[in-house]
């Protein structure tokens, strides 16, 4: 595939990364504790999901990257359960609806990431202090989620595998750490989502 292509389609999920932490600054600032402020967040995080596989970066027919991994990487620890649960449901059907060779690998790495980012939103603060280290590990260990690609036929995996996978992981981690170090920022000291933690979902 053209490298100027997936390296410029970096740039964009990028971009929206900030739109999405700015609008999450405003969902906070709306939405009471509990229940329903982790369903905002969800959407949220499912709307910027959309958006960014509307226009995601076409590695082969059918297999697409897109900035799904660093959001729904975060769903845990800023929208909790109900937030997870939400930003799973409709980036999946979305995904169903859009189609292609890539719909199983994709619908097995949402739950993939869900699972990676509860995960790691359990290890105890202690252990794993909340900042860049943290952000970092979530992004890379969010990214083992590629593993699904393995479904794929074998030319296409061909296609990914090298510069385009590194690139993918690379960006998924630079994802990851934007989103969570700016929306921690705007966190409020208490657990939004009713969860015991010093920041929403996280552990002590």
């Amino acid at each position: 595939m053209d490298y100027s292509i997936l390296l410029t389609g970096v740039v964009r999920i990028l971009g929206l990364t900030a739109l999405v932490i700015l609008s999450y600054s405003i969902v906070i600032r709306t939405f009471s504790k509990g229940w329903k402020k982790g369903a905002a967040v969800g959407v949220l995080l499912a709307l910027g999901g959309i958006l960014s596989m509307n226009d995601p970066v076409v590695i082969a027919p059918g297999v697409i990257f897109d900035g799904r991994t660093a959001l729904l990487a975060i769903a845990y620890p800023y929208g909790g359960p109900v937030g997870t649960i939400v930003a799973a449901l409709f980036m999946a059907g979305y995904r169903i609806w859009l189609g292609g060779v890539g719909v199983v690998p994709g619908l097995i790495s949402i739950v993939l990431i869900c699972a990676i980012g509860c995960g790691v939103a359990l290890i105890p603060v202690r252990k794993l202090p909340i900042g860049f280290i943290r952000s970092v590990v979530t992004g890379m260990l969010a990214s083992l989620s590629l593993v699904s690609i393995s479904l794929l036929p074998r030319d296409i995996i061909a296609t990914i595998v090298g510069f385009p996978l590194f690139a993918v992981v690379v960006a998924n981690i630079v994802n990851v750490v934007i989103l969570s170090d700016f929306s921690s920022g705007k966190s409020p000291a208490c657990g939004s989502c009713g969860l015991w933690s010093t920041k929403p979902g996280w552990t002590r």
